[in-house]
């Protein structure tokens, strides 16, 4: 970053291009300030960018309501919160924003590094109309010379006095940026104290406060956004609790694991694989929740966590009675919809071993390619299960002629139905699976979650597969 003399002034055509560029880029505006007033680089890694992606589309108004989840520590409070900020009140000094987080210490502190950022002596020069107001200067409240501001009080406190976003019509300021006229929004950071996860009473007294309290300080109701930040704590933390539809409205969810589904770290440079999977072996509760923002759901579910076993290399039969696929297709490749799911299942004599497995987001191509690729690592998985509907039919008309073996299955239970079906073969450790295989805590956290996991193809296509070998054991004999 260029060490820019903001005291005695920068030549015009310096300032007006320097002025532009940190007022339309967001990534930019972020590298620049925290060298400024940190005296250190910003090391911007993909997931941030993506971060930095979705506060751009709130401040266009093509977000209303954004919740992101993410690992503590990843880089969420700097850029959501202090940075853009800042941004937007350069781009817009009459925006007004309300931040909230689970300790006034925390909010207070982030208040006092965005005014450290618009007191600064780079901001007051290039951003001349953005100016803080001497009247109201504290911690929990301050004002620009242009009305806007930030209100900054915990999630548990009173919320009076002060609302976030714009009353009227967007007013633009000719920047030209996404934040252009952009009103300001409440943003939540970390809503819920860690320590306070397991407290019923808390969770629903901070999850309440939502509808009773914090929604009703915007401004324009129809337009002023509302962003929660925050690493999952409990499956009815408040990102649960709005996206179950607490609020009676949509959210857009950037769900931001620390393990990516390729098995790569989310930030490397933060956390190795290896550190990670050390974490997630001292802390299994924790880690799914905190960092694979996927916390466990309380026992009682149809598949219990302690039925599970699971096999190494020295364990697995070098033959088997039988081996067969099992798929679940789902209707397109969107992000809400369930991902393609197959297995690969050995059995041998009461035992089933789940030996391999795919299970992503995937178009038509992508699919018929998969069980392709999936029939040629495994050709001795003679019987093929698909479910004949969603993808599943087209799939079946496209390769019955190239694979043998492809049977469909028209289910007439419901998932439920099914998915019980099956449980005694879990219950009675009947069912192995790969003990260091990286997939294997994706799949038992959907099992144990169902029906209340957000997909459930791992579960459609291991009960599909299980099920029909307990019913069709004499089709091995015609196959």
């Amino acid at each position: 970053m260029l060490d820019l003399d903001f005291e005695n002034g920068l030549a015009p055509e310096v300032r007006a291009v320097l002025t532009s560029k940190l007022l339309t880029d967001f990534g930019f505006f972020t590298r620049f300030f925290f060298k400024h007033v940190y005296g250190r680089k910003f090391i911007m890694a993909p997931h941030h960018r993506q971060i930095i992606e979705k506060m751009k589309a709130v401040a266009r108004g093509d977000i209303r309501r954004l919740i992101i989840n993410i690992p503590p520590r990843y880089g969420k409070t700097e850029l959501a919160v202090k940075m853009f900020i800042a941004w937007c009140i350069a781009n817009n000094p009459r925006a007004k924003f309300m931040h909230l987080s689970y300790a006034d210490s925390l909010v207070k502190d982030n208040s006092d590094a965005i005014r450290d950022i618009i007191k600064s002596p780079a901001f007051r020069y290039l951003f001349p109309e953005s100016q803080m107001s001497t009247k109201t200067d504290s911690k929990e409240k301050w004002y620009t010379t242009k009305g806007g501001g930030l209100y900054a009080v915990s999630t548990g406190s009173p919320i009076t006095g002060f609302g976030a976003g714009d009353f009227g019509d967007r007013q633009y300021q000719g920047t030209g940026s996404d934040a252009d006229g952009f009103g300001g929004c409440i943003i939540i950071d970390d809503p819920l104290k860690p320590a306070d996860k397991d407290s019923e009473l808390k969770r629903e007294r901070i999850n309440s406060r939502y509808n009773n309290t914090i929604a009703s300080r915007v401004n324009n109701p129809g337009v002023t956004p509302v962003v929660l930040i925050m690493q999952r704590l409990h499956d009815h933390d408040m990102a649960g609790f709005l996206m179950e539809g607490g609020s009676g409205e949509p959210w857009e969810v950037l769900s931001l694991p620390a393990i990516n589904e390729d098995g790569t770290p989310l930030w490397p440079e933060k956390h190795s694989i290896e550190q990670l999977e050390r974490m997630r072996e001292a802390d299994p509760e924790t880690f799914a929740s905190q960092m694979m923002q996927s916390p466990m759901v309380a026992t009682g579910n149809i598949f219990k966590r302690e039925w599970f076993r699971f096999y190494n290399d020295a364990s697995l039969p070098r033959m088997f009675d039988k081996k067969f696929q099992s798929w679940d297709f789902t209707f397109k490749a969107s992000a809400s919809s369930d991902n393609v799911c197959g297995l690969v299942i050995g059995k041998k004599g009461p035992y089933f071993y789940i030996l391999d497995y795919v299970c992503s987001k995937m178009t038509f191509t992508e699919s018929v390619k998969a069980m392709m690729l999936m029939t040629e690592k495994h050709p001795d998985a003679i019987a093929k299960y698909v479910e004949a509907k969603a993808n599943g039919e087209a799939v079946m008309d496209t390769l019955t002629s190239k694979i043998n073996g492809i049977i469909g299955v028209n289910p007439k239970e419901s998932k439920l139905a099914r998915a019980h079906a099956v449980t005694p073969l879990f219950q009675a450790g009947n069912v192995l699976l790969p003990e260091n295989a990286p997939w294997v805590y994706d799949y038992i956290d959907e099992l144990t979650k169902f029906p209340n996991a957000t997909h459930d193809d791992r579960v459609d296509a291991t009960s599909q597969g299980l099920s029909q070998e307990m019913m069709n054991l004499s089709l091995w004999d015609v196959l």
